[in-house]
């Protein structure tokens, strides 16, 4: 195992299993099994394996949040939820991290030539 802030190799103290949610196969939910090493820095923080298709700290493989997200674009949070049987906060915080992690940063002083704002919900009776 190689040490991310490091670069340097480190023995493995043991492995941790984890059941990783991914893309549906013939619409019924599809589950992949995995043992990741683990092992401690000099301060005691535990190190677990990174892997590519693992979403960090996440249970859920990264092709199926990229799917999740694909639906969201269609498809109202509470609808994907339903659809593929998990929370309404996980679809939300899922969508959420992807769109932070593909869409650039939004730069206010490249906002010259604006003609038209839009506004997606207006609130009247709650005095907003």
């Amino acid at each position: 195992m190689i040490d991310p802030e490091t670069g340097a190799p480190r023995t493995v103290d043991h492995y941790v299993r984890r059941r990783l949610s991914d893309l549906p196969v013939s619409g019924r939910s599809c589950f992949i099994d995995i043992e990741l090493a683990q092992t401690r820095d000099g301060l005691g923080r535990r190190l677990i394996e990174a892997t590519d298709f693992v979403v960090k700290g996440g249970r859920y493989t990264a092709r199926f949040c990229h799917f999740i997200s694909g639906l969201c674009r269609y498809m109202s949070i509470h609808a994907v939820s339903k659809h593929l049987g998990i929370r309404w906060e996980t679809v939300k915080n899922i969508d959420k991290a992807f769109l932070l992690s593909t869409l650039p940063a939004l730069e206010p002083e490249k906002l010259t030539n604006l003609v038209h704002i839009g506004v997606d919900e207006v609130a009247r009776a709650k005095g907003q």
